[in-house]
């Protein structure tokens, strides 16, 4: 699909109560790319997605200077969705500027764990956080340390006080099934080797869990 991310991006905007401007797709040029920024005049937050990594023509960076961007930060420790980005565009009234990744699992991901507490606490909302849970992870997960690991995974309650998460297929940034198909994001720590069969690890529940209702959150 041409420029998913638009689809997914603009239906967990909506989720989270945002009035979504749809500025259009960017051509590889720093022209193009400029013309559509100048386009969220008038908007309370704005939203880009690929163009913040280091490929030859990721114009994103450079354009966002030339418009005064003051950046609080560039990359972040985390798995999918590392080359993500946040600063204020001083040239569009200061607003703030999330910078996502290109890869459709990193967009969501990025939205879910960093974005959309952002909008919540904009908006004046107390509970802005995803509820968690503590799981027995089923299978095992190799993770390079020095990232957090934002696993897509089933939930599964085996009783009252045990729910065993398994990975919702393959974790590439790539796949969008695995997250359509996952009601958890099983976080491994940065400082963790990897997760192996049976560890205890805590998990951010989506909208689509069972238990997110369950936790209170809206």
């Amino acid at each position: 699909i041409v420029s998913s991310n638009s689809y997914s991006l603009s239906a967990q905007l909506r989720e989270a109560g945002a009035e979504v401007k749809n500025l259009g797709i960017a051509r590889d040029d720093p022209r193009s790319v400029r013309r559509l920024l100048e386009g969220a005049r008038g908007c309370d937050v704005l939203i880009t997605s690929a163009g913040v990594s280091v490929g030859e023509h990721d114009y994103m960076r450079h354009v966002l200077q030339e418009m005064g961007l003051e950046a609080a930060f560039w990359r972040v420790r985390m798995k999918p969705g590392s080359p993500v980005a946040f600063g204020r565009v001083k040239a569009l009234g200061a607003i703030p500027w999330f910078g996502l990744p290109g890869n459709p699992v990193s967009s969501v991901v990025t939205f879910e764990v960093l974005v959309r507490p952002a909008l919540l606490r904009m908006a004046g909302r107390s509970a802005v956080f995803h509820p968690t849970t503590q799981v027995r992870l089923s299978g095992e997960y190799p993770a390079r340390p020095g990232l957090t690991h934002f696993l897509r995974a089933r939930l599964d309650s085996e009783s009252a006080d045990r729910t065993t998460a398994t990975l919702a297929g393959s974790q590439g940034s790539g796949i969008l099934t695995s997250f359509v198909e996952a009601d958890a994001l099983v976080v491994v720590p940065e400082t963790a080797p990897g997760a192996a069969d049976g560890d205890i690890l805590s998990a951010i529940l989506l909208g689509g869990s069972p238990l997110h209702k369950v936790a209170g959150y809206p």
